[in-house]
């Protein structure tokens, strides 16, 4: 195991830098002050890729609690680490006793289980990751230096009818008791999921159309 460990880690290390083909990101990454929650980070790649290693740079108030491998993507022959840099920087790093390829080329790669600092304000924030290499099983691969992600800090969560700190489909259940009780029910702003300042089939219909598309 050590000997295969070896031989990843330095196939990371040789690695040229190169433009950007592959893409290594987070989508969705919505949070409010004090929430913890899910958040899923992706990989684009147009090599068959056996091997990943990247930094996770996130600001500060937000921590990793845990992570995990996509299994539907990650093989199980494959072992994936996490270590702490510094506060807010993360290190990945995928390896195993044989070098067997990602499936497919997209998709979740990890899930993060995230947590917010209840003193965050509302606003627009920047991730990073950095030192990103991609390799595969002969030995060569790619290198890219940082590539950023949106993070949006929001008081209420669009499609969050319930205020459980998540989108599912008890929200739009929830809206649909809202309308048919003539508004009676008590509902978070995030109902509002369309955004168009009030609560309607249209949000309960958004939030179906979000959960079949994002799970």
């Amino acid at each position: 195991m050590k000997k295969r460990l070896m031989i990843i880690v330095t196939m990371l290390m040789t690695m040229e830098m190169v433009m950007a083909t592959d893409k290594v990101t987070i989508y969705d990454f919505l949070i409010s002050p004090g929430q913890t929650k899910v958040i899923k980070i992706s990989l684009e790649n147009d090599e068959a890729y056996a091997a990943f290693q990247f930094d996770l740079y996130l600001p500060q108030g937000i921590t990793v609690e845990s992570y995990s491998a996509n299994a539907e993507r990650v093989p199980t022959s494959t072992n994936l680490y996490m270590s702490t840099l510094s506060e807010g920087v993360y290190r990945f790093l995928s390896a195993g006793m044989s070098v067997d390829p990602l499936v497919g080329n997209s998709g979740v790669i990890v899930s993060l289980t995230v947590k917010a600092d209840e003193n965050l304000s509302e606003g627009e924030l920047t991730g990073y990751f950095r030192n990103i290499v991609l390799a595969k099983a002969d030995a060569s691969g790619q290198k890219y230096e940082e590539m950023s992600f949106p993070i949006t800090i929001v008081n209420s969560i669009p499609g969050d009818a319930n205020g459980d700190g998540r989108v599912s489909i008890a929200d739009a259940s929830l809206i649909v008791d809202y309308i048919l009780s003539g508004g009676t029910i008590t509902i978070s702003a995030g109902a509002d999921m369309n955004g168009d300042g009030k609560v309607s089939i249209a949000d309960a219909s958004a939030i179906v159309d979000y959960i079949l598309s994002n799970h």
